[in-house]
């Protein structure tokens, strides 16, 4: 993947097998060529689902939310535990969803298929369809990304891209067209001088900016309002600007002018 696209981002999902196959994890993490993060689904949600996420952006554990496993029962049913267990693609045949809730006359069962649904933060029925039998709709759920999970890792990502962006505008770093897409960098100073290139004088370049202010390049930094305080020194390097014409009126910045600018 790398080799056809090197820019390309990824996200790869796996049980932890850090513990029975440390020389697989560290293979695996030298391959990819980064760390993973270990997530566990019931620090937002009411069910375990423990995943390793190695990805090419920044991964943080969300923050924990205690969610009542109970929230997610038929009425009438109580959780035997504290969270539900992890929801397994064999669905309630699974060694560890036999006897996970009880019911209004003692009895031990598992979860149904909706609350299975719940616990993984679908919506109620999201995995029936036309055609799918019961075990199709436990491998459905089982398989599945935990949603609660999945959008974190969604805005975790999200993050990711705006930081990308903003360094590609802002940072000498990076490659971008620095202040020259959205007009909202120095081009639009510069668009806004008399004699610019808004108009006055479409051929001038930037090293001839210097003739504003003292008549040559490179003399100091561009002040396109000169203060009222430096009197007619400073108004007569207008003069300056190709056409030789003083401007009317001050050039308008980025900023509008203080109340009382320019008045004598």
């Amino acid at each position: 993947m790398r080799e056809a696209n090197p820019e390309a981002d990824f996200l790869l999902e796996c049980t932890d097998f850090s513990q029975r196959h440390p020389h697989d994890w560290k293979y695996v993490s030298e391959q990819l060529g980064v760390e993973p993060v270990v997530i566990c689904a019931s620090r937002i949600s009411a069910c375990c689902r423990k995943r390793a996420y190695w990805a090419s952006f920044e991964v943080t554990e969300p923050d924990r939310v205690e969610v009542d496993p109970n929230s997610v029962l038929d009425p009438g049913r109580v959780s035997l535990r504290n969270k539900l267990p992890t929801i397994m693609a064999s669905g309630q045949s699974s060694w560890n969803t036999r006897e996970v809730v009880e019911d209004e006359w003692g009895e031990r069962l598992p979860l149904n298929i909706t609350e299975m649904e719940r616990a993984m933060m679908f919506e109620d029925g999201y995995t029936e369809a036309e055609g799918l039998r019961m075990q199709d709709r436990f491998r459905l759920v089982g398989n599945a990304f935990h949603v609660g999970v999945l959008k974190h890792l969604m805005l975790c990502y999200v993050a990711h891209l705006v930081k990308r962006w903003s360094e590609d505008r802002d940072s000498v770093k990076q490659k971008g067209s620095i202040f020259m897409e959205n007009q909202d960098g120095p081009r639009a100073l510069w668009n806004k001088i008399p004699g610019g290139l808004e108009g006055h004088n479409p051929g001038m370049r930037r090293p001839e900016w210097g003739l504003i202010r003292g008549g040559t390049a490179g003399t100091g930094p561009l002040n396109p309002n000169p203060s009222p305080s430096r009197g007619a020194e400073g108004r007569s390097n207008w003069g300056a600007i190709p056409g030789g014409q003083r401007p009317q009126a001050r050039v308008k910045c980025e900023l509008e002018s203080p109340e009382g600018f320019g008045q004598k």
